[in-house]
């Protein structure tokens, strides 16, 4: 398994601002082990350098930058998760790649970030190798993914790798995580004759965790809007709720996976410098005791046959009692 260096974020901005202003930059990078808010801000900066730099007018510099930041800046590209099941689908890449290929609008750089660059269906993910194996001429794909090991290796050998350390961030949804690792390890079963009850005990507190996160993104939405909201404005309300809580239960079950395979890795014998979820390392050893690194990988899948259904709109409590069931919890 090959390891990065990981870098402080301003000495990974310096590293890739020097190696452009070298000429000797990439055309492909993976932005990793920082949270997806961090790896968007550093790509951010990183793409203020690039598209100022054939850029003449000093004042023309400023109102770059600005449309860099709010993301509006024409020869930059924003790629991200954005229908139901929460992926990049393969009509995005081909809308992208008619762009991409044409000549840039200040004739000079072309920037793409992959937002979420682990939601890449299969299709889109192919369609998008191909681009990585033929890059357009004065163009730089950054690819923002919070595990560099869900990316598909084929997309992986076409990229240099920058790993933001992420020790001194804070994590917005650390305390979900908390309440999510304690209600595996308090509800675990003690017998094989007791999994069955627990796991239906998990299954029912996992989607009262879920519930009470959607009815907190409606409420907060609610809240920035005027008091008199017509329907329009309602759904609108509505959708964003829904699409923020989307993306929190998305972010717990990325957790929830990483918990696990954190679990794999040390069922293997590695060392615990490879434990990616290193707060809950003790509860990880605590609900590791007793599991084989095969039972370990079937438990896996069956997390990832809970995150596939209910992106698929089945109802969570559903999905979670399903996967729970077949699982050693």
């Amino acid at each position: 398994m090959c390891e990065y260096e990981i870098m402080k974020e301003s000495e990974a901005y310096n590293k890739l601002i020097s190696s452009f202003d070298a000429k000797r930059f990439a055309h492909a990078y993976i932005i990793s082990g920082c949270s997806k808010k961090k790896g968007i801000e550093f790509a951010k900066n990183v793409m203020e350098h690039i598209l100022v730099s054939t850029v003449a007018d000093e004042a023309r510099k400023d109102i770059v930058r600005e449309k860099v930041q709010d993301r509006t800046a024409l020869d930059a590209f924003w790629i991200e998760p954005e229908n139901k099941s929460r992926s990049i689908s393969i009509d995005q890449i081909r809308e992208f790649l008619d762009d991409v290929y044409k000549t840039s609008y200040n004739h000079g750089w072309k920037v793409a970030v992959f937002v979420d660059a682990d939601r890449l269906r299969q299709g889109a993910g192919n369609a998008f190798l191909k681009t990585l194996e033929e890059p357009p001429d004065r163009c730089v794909f950054f690819l923002i993914v919070e595990n560099i090991r869900s990316l598909l290796p084929t997309i992986i050998s076409r990229c240099q790798t920058i790993m933001i350390d992420a020790e001194d961030e804070v994590d917005e949804n650390f305390e979900f995580y908390r309440e999510v690792v304690d209600i595996l390890v308090e509800n675990r079963s003690e017998t094989p004759a007791a999994r069955l009850v627990s796991a239906m005990t998990i299954a029912k507190l996992f989607d009262d965790l879920f519930g009470k996160i959607k009815k907190d993104m409606v409420k907060m939405e609610s809240n920035l809007a005027s008091d008199e909201v017509v329907e329009s404005e309602k759904k609108v309300i509505d959708a964003r709720a829904e699409a923020m809580f989307k993306e929190k239960r998305a972010a717990i079950m990325k957790f929830l996976f990483s918990f696990y395979r954190d679990m794999f890795v040390l069922s293997l014998g590695s060392d615990e410098s490879m434990i990616i979820n290193k707060a809950f390392i003790d509860d990880i050893k605590l609900y590791l005791n007793g599991r084989t690194d095969k039972g370990i990988m079937l438990d896996m899948r069956c997390l990832e046959n809970i995150n596939s259904m209910m992106e698929l709109n089945v109802r969570p409590i559903q999905a979670l009692r399903k996967g729970f069931s077949e699982m050693r919890v």
